[in-house]
């Protein structure tokens, strides 16, 4: 099975997309990076879509990389020192590639999501946080102008999900303010990554590595990369 993504994958950044999420005002539907089963917001007149504005950043980046250069180096059969720089960037750029694919975090990060609104996802089984595997909340914050309110303690991390503790409401939301949610994703450090993810990693590298000088589809993955991914497919973290 043949995988594209967008664009040149050499070049992914560490802030993720801003923007609207459109969805529709039923349960069922979830959404990628952001999160599921959005209804509270704004309607779009003469449609059942609601919209919320929604932010996603990347406040302390990965420290280090699934596999290490002198790994993928011995993988790549290289025996010098010439091509190190390149060799780090395909590793990132496999890296990030992966985590695009999957919704995941493979090395630990510390992520802010911020939502214009309360999702109406909250009020029932809680709302997905991506990327994933979610790791520790630390944070729910509402912010208005230059005033921000900690309600952390009424939130909680559970199945991937940023849900209520058990009987306790949804604060209010002044005009024009926003909410702020941050919490730590990924495996943990470099070691921490599944080893089947960690030889996708080297599959792509070697693949950047192989069409460095333009020729061939570097956007598709290779169907080793797809066997080894396909555990993941779908499954929330």
């Amino acid at each position: 099975m043949e995988r594209r993504f967008a664009g040149s994958w050499l070049q992914l950044p560490e802030a993720y997309w801003s923007g609207r999420v459109f969805l529709r005002t039923f349960p069922s539907l979830c959404g990628g990076w952001g999160g599921s089963c959005f209804g509270a917001g704004r309607s779009l007149e003469g449609t059942g879509t609601k919209v919320i504005d929604m932010k996603t950043t990347v406040i302390t980046p990965p420290d280090g990389e699934p596999v290490s250069l002198s790994a993928v180096k011995d993988y790549l059969r290289i025996g010098h020192e010439g091509e190190d720089a390149l060799v780090a960037d395909l590793i990132a750029a496999a890296r990030a590639r992966l985590e695009a694919e999957l919704d995941l975090a493979l090395v630990g990060r510390t992520i802010r999501i911020e939502f214009s609104n309360w999702p109406s996802g909250l009020a029932a089984r809680g709302v997905i946080l991506r990327p994933g595997p979610l790791q520790a909340l630390l944070a729910v914050r509402i912010v208005s102008g230059d005033a921000a309110t900690d309600v952390t303690e009424g939130f909680v991390l559970s199945g991937g999900r940023l849900c209520r503790r058990p009987w306790s409401g949804l604060p209010a939301l002044p005009t024009g303010a926003r909410i702020e949610v941050e919490f730590t994703a990924g495996f943990g450090d470099g070691e921490a990554v599944p080893d089947d993810l960690q030889l996708a990693v080297k599959l792509l590298a070697a693949q950047g590595y192989k069409l460095r000088n333009g020729f061939g589809d570097e956007d598709a993955f290779p169907r080793e990369v797809d066997d080894l991914l396909a555990p993941y497919m779908g499954v929330r973290l």
